[in-house]
């Protein structure tokens, strides 16, 4: 009896004792688990030296990603086509882009989407001319000075297009906008497509230029927007929403502390604060409501009819060579955030 009492008592304690272990490894396992869902998303983020984009460093500083659970690798990469093979090769998540940038990317291999508009241009792009040019028909022969195959073009491209016109009435200069801005004052023609701060400065010296037109007077044409690759869309969705958290809380941040906020930009863009603020009064950013009603097909400027233009435009001057579902390269769902 002693025996078998004592064989019971065994047979318990080895039941306790290996229930015991299994509940360890289960908490454990746990444990594990919960420590690799809190391990942070990377995404490494390319985008060229622009004050629009200075909303990210916002974010960064004033952890808006981290406490999302995000690490953003900010990357300053100049070259259009760096950033684009950077994307194409896996070096980055994501990028800062236009739509008609975007077009010509689809076109040449990189397989993403806009996911958000973030900034756009009212006033800090636009058109240098000498004073006797009076509407956009007058353009008609003249030589412009403008780059070839971004932005700049696109913009002249679009506004020809909407007056009647085409490339083939003018006769384009290849030049960046810097320097078509610097050609323009040395009279050596008398059409510039350029930027901020150069727009500006035409009047002190050209005094026979003016500014004739900027994008303030065509709303939405030239918009900074976020893309990431499709691969990065699809594994991670919540990250993005993530993502565009933190920009709209970025953005709120800079409306409520602008020299706080410019002062942030400023410094990671080797600008003042007081440079950054001047570029800023051309430039609108673009929250959520703004978002929704630029994706909003209904409303007479929105992203879609933008996008089949410079799909139609970049196919004409030979920068695309074939069409493109313009649709499939622009991603509605994450507009909200994770709201």
């Amino acid at each position: 009896m002693r025996y078998r009492l004592k064989w019971i008592l065994v047979l318990v304690i080895a039941a306790v004792t290996l229930m015991v272990a299994t509940m360890g490894c289960q908490v454990v396992a746990e444990q594990v688990v919960t420590e690799k869902q809190e391990e942070p998303t990377n995404i490494r983020l390319g985008f060229n030296t622009w004050v629009g984009y200075g909303p990210f460093y916002i974010a960064q500083e004033q952890g808006f990603f981290s406490k999302r659970g995000l690490n953003v690798d900010l990357q300053r990469i100049e070259g259009t086509a760096d950033r684009r093979s950077a994307l194409i090769a896996g070096r980055l998540e994501g990028m800062g882009s236009t739509i008609d940038d975007l077009i010509i990317s689809a076109a040449q291999g990189v397989e993403g989407k806009m996911v958000l508009a973030l900034d756009e241009s009212a006033g800090a792009d636009g058109i240098l001319t000498v004073k006797d040019i009076n509407n956009v028909q007058d353009f008609k022969g003249k030589e412009i000075a403008v780059q070839p195959g971004f932005v700049n073009h696109f913009f002249l491209l679009y506004i020809l297009d909407a007056n009647g016109l085409s490339s083939k009435d003018v006769t384009v200069v290849p030049m960046d906008p810097d320097k078509a801005s610097a050609a323009f004052i040395a009279k050596e023609v008398d059409v510039a497509v350029t930027w901020e701060p150069y727009l500006s400065q035409v009047e002190n010296d050209r005094p026979d230029g003016k500014k004739f037109l900027t994008t303030s007077d065509y709303p939405g044409l030239i918009v900074d927007n976020l893309v990431f690759n499709n691969d990065f869309i699809e594994k991670e969705p919540d990250a993005v929403r993530a993502f565009v958290d933190a920009w709209y809380e970025a953005l709120e941040f800079l409306a409520t502390n602008p020299e706080e906020g410019q002062a942030i930009i400023g410094k990671a863009m080797g600008l003042d604060a007081a440079e950054v603020g001047d570029i800023l009064s051309g430039v609108k950013f673009l929250a959520k409501d703004d978002n929704l009603k630029y994706y909003d097909q209904a409303k007479e400027v929105n992203i879609y009819d933008i996008a089949a233009t410079a799909e139609r435009l970049w196919q004409n001057e030979g920068f695309i060579d074939q069409p493109l579902d313009v649709n499939n390269l622009i991603e509605a769902n994450f507009l909200t955030g994770s709201q």
